[in-house]
């Protein structure tokens, strides 16, 4: 996804290198005819002898001499630059198109200039054009160097504050956190990344700790997509595991996600809610026991005795659980005796819900 951020950027590299370019032609431009002016103004001192001039303004010139020593020079100089790598042009001709008036060749390209030349003490102008072809690879050459230098300029620079970037920066300045800190943990994420409704916000304001400065570990467990869409009910089970589980934030995530469950192992006598182990003592453990089998093998429902009549046949048989598992002595003893009672039944209900609760 192009980010605003990489676009102006990339906007800003073609713009640039537009210029650059134009700027680079100008300033060779203006370098090639500097230095050909330089070295043509020696060369005509040279070969224009002061014969081929009039001595005074109101004489003519020697045309058929002046004629035939601009064709020598144009054959001379007409591949007198030669161009570097690193130019701006390349291929260029050069051509004297007059000297003093006196037409040497018909023809020239659009750039021209003069080259003021003294004879007979009468200032000669030599009009001289060029035609020269762009050298667009080094242009191609600047604009890719541009490029990488913008594109190291966006690797470091980073992204613009959003209005979540905002919000939580804020949050986190309330908090005590420093400046650098706070920017530090919310730059790792996109500004969808922190968009988060009101009871998500809330929820991860509540296990915010900014002694443990775990607001960056709570970001990435919030915006985990395992998570995106669940609903109350896991959510609340998240929220469990959050809270239970020394912060370990992928165990909250499996917890979340897992299906409702009970494991009761009594070899181990152990106990599990999805997964999640809960404490619980022997006698209550093994009437939770009890009434998990009663719902697995029958309609799920067991009614307390009569409070003068214990059940004789459930106690036998919580009884013989209790012993096949290494039950407590005396609360087998007391069923196997006295049956099943409600008061109790009735107990271990209330020590069972409290654990589990």
């Amino acid at each position: 996804m192009i980010t605003k951020q990489a676009l102006r950027i990339g906007v800003l590299w073609v713009v640039l290198s537009v210029v650059l370019a134009q700027i680079f032609y100008a300033v060779g431009e203006l370098h090639l005819r500097a230095t050909l002016k330089d070295q043509l103004e020696q060369h005509f001192s040279l070969t224009l002898d002061e014969a081929y001039f009039n001595s005074a303004s109101d004489r003519a010139n020697d045309v058929a001499a002046l004629q035939h020593i601009g064709a020598n020079i144009n054959a001379a100089i007409g591949g007198m630059v030669v161009s570097g790598w690193y130019a701006a042009y390349d291929s260029c001709e050069v051509q004297v198109l007059s000297l003093d008036g006196v037409q040497i060749k018909e023809t020239g390209s659009a750039s021209a200039f003069s080259v003021i030349l003294s004879r007979n003490q009468l200032e000669r102008e030599i009009v001289v054009s060029y035609a020269c072809e762009p050298r667009y690879s080094i242009s191609f050459l600047l604009a890719i160097v541009l490029g990488l230098m913008f594109w190291g300029l966006y690797r470091k620079m980073p992204e613009p504050l959003s209005k979540s970037h905002r919000y939580w920066m804020n949050y986190l300045l309330a908090q005590g956190y420093q400046g650098d800190s706070a920017f530090q943990i919310l730059r790792e994420f996109s500004a969808e990344q922190l968009s988060f409704g009101a009871e998500r916000a809330q929820l991860l304001q509540q296990f915010h700790d900014a002694e443990r400065a775990n607001f960056g570990e709570l970001l990435l467990l919030f915006s985990d997509s395992r998570i995106a869409d669940l609903d109350d009910y896991r959510m609340q089970w998240l929220q469990l595991g959050l809270a239970v589980l020394d912060g370990d934030h992928e165990a909250a995530i499996v917890l979340a996600l897992a299906e409702d469950s009970l494991t009761i192992d009594l070899t181990a006598m152990s106990l599990s809610v999805r997964g999640l182990s809960v404490v619980m003592g022997g006698t209550p453990l093994f009437y939770y026991a009890w009434y998990a089998l009663q719902r697995a093998e029958g309609e799920g429902w067991v009614s307390n005795p009569a409070s003068n009549r214990p059940d004789l046949a459930r106690g036998a048989e919580l009884a013989a659980l209790m012993e096949q598992y290494g039950g407590h002595g005396r609360a087998i003893n007391d069923l196997e005796e006295g049956g099943l009672k409600a008061k109790t039944l009735d107990q271990n209900r209330s020590r069972i819900k409290e654990e589990i609760v």
